[in-house]
């Protein structure tokens, strides 16, 4: 009987500090999402506005890790984007705004960006075609929403085709997310 009881407050015990866990978790995801909010009004950005927010842990960073990896859903779902480590940041990336903070026994920076699309001479060398066809090809990915241009990368597994003018057929282009 006795091991028995002993056994259930164990798994009490267990269960509650999961509990515990699991708020400590959902309040810091909290935090964390008001200071990205306030720094985008910061930056005075509108909500329609199509940026990347990274961050980067001053500290080992090992907490702030496992509560992006753990809320992640939650706050794709807040920003409409998943939270970005920022060495994943692209070169071109425009970083519009950013803020130090320390919540707890974390310190972290948190930082807005803007990718903008940058097409180079070297596509040349994967898409058909002439410079006057490439030139066609840059006007048009230049002139494509990013958040488009992202999903139409993503679903194709780094690789968009184009046609231009419905005549001719430029050949697959691929980006590398670094």
């Amino acid at each position: 009987m006795w091991q028995r009881t002993k056994l259930m407050l164990r798994e009490m015990v267990m269960c509650w500090w999961f509990w515990i866990f699991e708020l400590i978790n959902h309040c810091l995801k909290l935090e964390l999402l008001e200071r990205i909010q306030k720094l985008w009004k910061t930056a005075q950005l509108e909500p329609t506005d199509l940026v990347d927010v990274y961050y980067k842990p001053m500290d080992d960073g090992k907490n702030l890790v496992e509560i992006v990896q753990s809320q992640d859903q939650c706050i794709r779902d807040a920003l409409g984007n998943p939270l970005i480590p920022k060495m994943m940041a692209p070169p071109d990336a425009v970083m519009i705004c950013e803020e130090s903070h320390n919540v707890q026994d974390m310190s972290f920076i948190i930082y807005i960006a803007r990718v903008s699309p940058v097409v180079t001479d070297d596509l040349l060398v994967q898409a058909a075609g002439t410079r006057e066809h490439f030139d066609a090809l840059k006007v048009y990915l230049l002139s494509r929403s990013i958040s488009r241009l992202k999903n139409e990368f993503q679903a194709g597994n780094g690789k968009i085709t184009v046609e231009l003018d419905g005549l001719l057929r430029v050949g697959s282009c691929r980006t590398e997310q670094k």
